[in-house]
C-alpha cells in the first residue's frame, strides 16, 4: 500500500496514511465509513491471518491446505466444538445497532481483499479467499477467545510446574490453586 490511499467507503471518501511504525491511521466524516476502512486494512495487513483463523475454525484446513494427518484430527477436533455453527446461529442476535457497523467491517474486508494481491501463502496452497461475512467475524472473535484461553491454561500449568521445580510445597500449590 501507498504511504497514504484515499478510498470509497460506504457513504463517503476515506483516507488512510501509514504512520511512521506502519500503523494505519483511518480518517473519515461517517462512523460506518471507519469500520470499512479498518476492515480495508485488516484485509490488506492480515489477509492470511484472518482466512487461516476462519478455515482453522471452520474445521476445513486439511480440505483446503493441508491433509496431512494432524491437521485431519484439527479439524475433527474444531468442528466436533462447533465454532463455526455457533458463530452462524449467533448472527441473528447481533443488535441492530451494531449490525451497521459489523456489515460496513465486511465490505471494507471483502475490497481490501480485491484491492491486494494474493498473498504468497494463499498462492502456494492454490488457496482464493472466498467472502468475508457477519458469521466470520463472530468466528474470529470466538477462535480469538479459545486460543486465549488455551494459552492462559498453558501459562497457569508451566507456572505450577515452576513452583514445584523451585520447591514450593505441593501443599501451597493446592491451597494457591
Amino acid at each position: 500500500m501507498k504511504d497514504n490511499l484515499t478510498i470509497r467507503g460506504v457513504n463517503g471518501n476515506i483516507t488512510i496514511k501509514r504512520l511512521v511504525n506502519g500503523y494505519p491511521h483511518i480518517r473519515a466524516k461517517d462512523e460506518l465509513d471507519l469500520y470499512y476502512g479498518l476492515g480495508y486494512m485488516h484485509a490488506t495487513d492480515r489477509m492470511v491471518q484472518m482466512w487461516l483463523m476462519k478455515i482453522l475454525g471452520m474445521g476445513r484446513a486439511s480440505e483446503l491446505l493441508m491433509a496431512t494427518p494432524q491437521m485431519i484430527e484439527t479439524d475433527k477436533y474444531m468442528r466436533w466444538i462447533d465454532l463455526a455453527g455457533d458463530a452462524a446461529r449467533e448472527v441473528s442476535l447481533i443488535p441492530a445497532e451494531t449490525r451497521p457497523m459489523m456489515e460496513a467491517y465486511c465490505l471494507g474486508v471483502n475490497a481490501g481483499v480485491k484491492a491486494s494481491s494474493l498473498p504468497l501463502e494463499f498462492r502456494m496452497v492454490g488457496y482464493h479467499p472466498d467472502e468475508w461475512t457477519l458469521a466470520d467475524v463472530m468466528l474470529a472473535a470466538k477462535m480469538i477467545g479459545y486460543v486465549g484461553l488455551a494459552s492462559t491454561q498453558a501459562d497457569v500449568e508451566k507456572f505450577i510446574f515452576q513452583m514445584l521445580q523451585n520447591g514450593v510445597d505441593a501443599a501451597r500449590v493446592k491451597e494457591l490453586f
